[in-house]
Parts: C-alpha cells; structure tokens; sequence
C-alpha cells in the first residue's frame, strides 16, 4: 500500500481544535499506518498535533501541525 492516491481535494484542512470525522480518520491513519499509538477520540488535540509534526519531519516537510493536502496523502502512505 506504498503508492495510493488520495482524493485529497474534498478532504478538509485540520488544526489544533479541529474535531469529528475528519480528526478521527487522521487518528486511525496515524495508528494504523505509521505505527503510533494516540487516542482516537476525534478531538485534534495536542497528541495528535505532535504525531503530525513527526510525520511531516520525517517526510522533510514544514512541520507546522496542519493537515494540509500533502499531509493527508503523507497520512495514507505507510511508513
């Protein structure tokens, strides 16, 4: 699953404060994909604000802590 494409234009942009489906999915993504375990509780917290910042570090992006759409296709990428 190293090369999926990610429909990322009606994906939403999330931060810090960001909750519901969306925040949930990233969590799942986190967990699942890239070996993190953080709570899924839909609620974009300061947890899931550090694993973004480490996923985007780690794929040498700006880590800012947002889930723009290079973030969401980073998300769907196995590490």
């Amino acid at each position: 699953m190293s090369n999926v494409t990610v429909p990322t234009a009606s994906l939403p942009t999330l931060r810090k404060g960001s909750q519901g489906e969306p925040v949930y999915i990233v969590q799942l993504l986190l967990n699942n994909f890239h070996g993190l375990e953080i709570k899924t509780d839909a609620v974009f917290g300061q947890e899931t604000e550090n694993a973004i910042k480490d996923l985007q570090f780690s794929r040498k992006f700006s880590a800012t802590g947002v889930v723009d759409k290079l973030t969401w296709e980073a998300l769907a990428t196995a590490d």
